[in-house]
Parts: structure tokens; C-alpha cells; sequence
């Protein structure tokens, strides 16, 4: 059964009742729900797109193994074991709900952010890879849209749908590539082993896009942003962002080299270094825009407490006035998190072996390249719809895509932004 199949608000899944869908993604969506106390979790339940996949059942079951082995305050918990409803025939587990704001979303609505609470968010997120890193777990989806911040400020980690143990045997295939290609370091993006030095590459990509508001990278597509990531230096953050400290500006430029080994030794010396900038940062620095951005955050917290409200009216459940609560104490209870759907799975991507080392597909701006000649194509759509068959060209700019060649001799054009998963079987 898919996932939200025969699911509705007031309706049950386990011992959870249920108030409302949150968001969809790659590998399923996620559910606020409370529990037999009336305490508000998020329950992520997987997709049948997910389940389907070779591998989809155990990615779904590692992601709740390495949170739970994952525990710290700038990372958002696992709350329970892995549960299968015979009803509804249904696999979830139950998480901890946060009551904030993405960073991706909070970009889109501010813009670059104050330098000093793009250092202190920085910070948090490399203590949270630390602690992963230390209980060696690899993250490999770091990016903004995986980056809460929560009712009280704190920058919380979460999605570790493409985590895995640095202890275990990969399930990714042999060059296949896993994360969201404008974070993904240069090895990842070619398909090899991505470790910790990975995340710490796709944290200096978050933090160059938190202090000049946009990615390192922009290209027209996907592949084209891969063969950036593998190929081209980014432009020095001090030539974009004017007026930062040097040692901010040197630590992000060494996070984005191409050498993993040329990288910060590792997420424990980034977030040391992050904190001795803080300290010297002056006591006035960009006041005006960390008031500004400090009231766009606690606007979201308000709209996301009177979301939550509203699904729980729906649901016909009674309301528990999250917006007069006090803030918990980090020790406490786990708070609400409202997942947004950009939190629920990154993006796959698949090739064979070829002359380069990294992925086919154009440089930057060559709109409408033709493709290699007879490559395979597969591709899962957003609605979980599957296509299948021979890439003709990538699709031009702005959308960007595919133009594929169907069993029929008809072609047709993907683009990209209702792709979620893109192979090329048999190379």
C-alpha cells in the first residue's frame, strides 16, 4: 500500500493517532500525530516507491538504527522502534517533532544570512555532525533543506534517509551516487565512497550559501552541477560576502577544496574553529540584520504553531496551545518539529563508469547537449510515476531535464523539477 493510502486525520496507524500530513518525499511522508498520552511526535511512514526498490526496506530501517545511535541535542530524535501496522500494512517509526523552520525555507523568505548567527547555525550543525561522525555515522545529505531551527534558535540536524555506518557494507551500488547535487563533494558526486570529510565538504557548501544566499554552484542541470562540484573552484567566499572575519573566510574556502584529505581534519576541529570566530566576532556585529532575521524566525514559529493547530482541528483533536508554551530546557521532552517535505529524502542518481571519472552530461551552460549515443535512461517521477528509455539530449534551460526516446519512437521531456530518482541501467 502507498504511503497515506487509507490514512486520514482522526484515523490511526499503531498506538498513534493521527492529525495531519506534514510533507512527502523520496522515501515516504510524514505524519503528525500524538500519542495514547497526547505528547505530539512526527511519524515517517515509507513510501511504496521506497519499499519497492532493492534496498529501499533496509535504507528505511538503517535511517532509524543510526538516529537512534545518533543522540544529541543538535539532532532531531528517533523516538521509538521501527513498527509495522498489519492494517494499513504500513512500515514507520515514530520521531520527534520540531516547531521551526528549515533553513532552505528561511533563506528563501531573508536571504543571506547576519554573520553572526550564520556562525552560530554553522557551529550547531558541525556539532551535530561531530556527535554522528563519533558514533561513525556519515550523514551525506548535509544541506539547508535538512537543517531545522527550532522554537528556541538551536540549528537541529535531521534526515538521515542516506546516513550510513562507516562500519557497515554500502548498499549504494558501484557508481551511484547519492545526496543533493548542489551540496555533494566532489567524490560523491563521482560516485566513490563518501566519508566524513564529505559532510564537512557539503557543510562549507551550506555555509558559502548562508553568507552570500545562494550555492557555491549553479548550473542549468543536475549533471552540469556535478561536473562543478568535481571540476571548478568556487569563487572565494571574502569576494562575495565583503566585511567577514578572515578566519570565517579561510575555514569556509578549506571545507570547499577538492582533496578530501585537504579538508579540516574533521567536524570536532570545524566546530572548535567556528566557536573561537564567534567569540572574537564584536558585540555589534550586523545588528540590523539579526534583528531582521530573528523576527522572519520567530514569524515562522508562530505560522507552524497555528499549522499544527489547524491539522489538529481538522482531525477533530483538541488543540494544546504550543503557542503559549514555554520553551522546554534542552534536557527536556522532545518539542514539536514541523517537518517540511524538503526534509523527507535527497536525490538519487545513477552512472555507469566513463572516461573522466564523474558523471556524463554537459559542462555548464551547454543547454540542449546531445547525449551519448544509446544511453538507458530511467527515471521515477515526483508522482511516483516510472519512464524508461533512450537519452536523446538534455532538455534546455530554464527547467533543464531530459529528452527521452520511448518504446514507441515518440520523445518526450522531463524536467527536472519533477524528477526524484534518475538511473542509467546497464553501464
Amino acid at each position: 500500500m502507498t504511503a497515506g493510502a487509507g490514512l486520514a486525520p482522526g484515523g490511526s496507524l499503531g498506538k498513534f493517532r493521527l492529525l495531519g500530513r506534514l510533507g512527502r518525499g523520496g522515501m515516504g511522508e510524514v505524519w503528525l500525530a500524538e500519542t495514547e498520552t497526547n505528547d505530539r511526535v512526527a511519524i515517517k511512514v515509507l513510501g511504496v516507491r521506497a519499499a519497492l526498490r532493492d534496498d529501499g526496506g533496509r535504507r528505511f530501517e538503517r535511517e532509524r538504527r543510526l538516529l537512534d545511535r545518533v543522540r544529541h541535542d543538535n539532532v532531531v530524535a528517533v523516538l521509538g522502534a521501527l513498527e509495522h501496522d498489519e492494517a494499513a500494512d504500513l512500515t514507520f517509526f515514530p520521531m520527534e517533532l520540531v516547531l521551526g523552520k528549515s533553513l532552505a525555507e528561511l533563506l528563501a523568505e531573508h536571504g543571506r544570512y547576519p554573520i553572526r548567527d550564520a556562525v552560530t547555525i554553522l557551529g550547531e550543525v558541525a556539532t551535530a555532525l561531530a556527535a554522528a561522525h563519533e558514533a561513525g555515522v556519515v550523514h551525506r545529505d548535509v544541506k539547508p533543506g535538512n537543517v531545522l531551527i527550532d522554537r528556541e534558535g538551536r540549528a537541529r540536524l535531521t534526515d538521515f534517509g542516506l546516513a550510513r555506518a562507516l562500519d557497515e557494507s554500502r548498499f549504494t551500488r558501484t557508481a551511484e551516487a547519492l545526496g543533493t547535487p548542489a551540496y555533494m563533494a566532489p567524490e560523491q558526486a563521482s560516485g566513490d565512497e563518501a566519508g566524513p570529510a564529505a559532510d564537512l565538504y557539503a557543510l562549507g557548501a551550506l555555509a558559502w550559501e548562508l553568507l552570500a544566499g545562494r550555492p557555491p554552484f549553479q548550473a542549468e542541470n543536475a549533471l552540469a552541477l556535478l561536473r562543478l562540484h568535481i571540476d571548478a573552484t568556487p569563487e572565494p567566499i571574502a569576494e562575495r560576502r565583503a566585511g567577514l572575519p578572515d578566519e570565517l573566510a579561510t575555514l569556509v574556502d578549506e571545507l570547499l577544496r577538492k582533496r578530501p584529505d585537504d579538508r579540516p581534519e574533521s567536524a570536532a576541529a570545524v566546530r572548535d574553529r567556528l566557536a573561537a570566530i564567534e567569540s572574537a566576532l564584536p558585540e555589534d556585529a550586523d545588528d540590523d540584520e539579526t534583528g531582521a532575521f530573528r523576527r522572519t524566525v520567530r514569524a515562522a514559529v508562530a505560522r507552524q504553531t497555528d499549522a499544527i493547530a489547524q491539522l489538529a482541528a481538522t482531525a477533530a483533536l483538541p488543540t494544546r496551545g504550543e503557542t503559549e508554551a514555554p520553551a522546554a530546557p534542552r534536557s527536556a521532552a522532545p518539542i514539536i518539529v514541523l517537518l517540511a517535505a524538503t526534509a523527507i529524502g535527497g536525490f538519487v542518481l545513477t552512472w555507469g563508469p566513463w572516461r573522466g571519472g564523474g558523471p556524463p552530461g554537459p559542462a555548464a551552460g551547454a543547454s540542449g547537449s546531445e547525449a551519448p549515443s544509446e544511453r538507458r535512461i530511467r527515471l521515477v517521477l515526483t508522482d511516483d510515476r516510472v519512464f524508461e528509455g533512450t537519452l536523446v539530449r538534455y532538455a534546455d534551460p530554464p527547467e533543464g531535464g531530459f529528452v527521452v526516446k520511448m518504446p514507441d519512437d515518440s520523445e518526450q521531456t522531463f524536467r527536472q523539477a519533477e524528477i526524484a530518482e534518475v538511473t542509467f541501467p546497464g553501464r
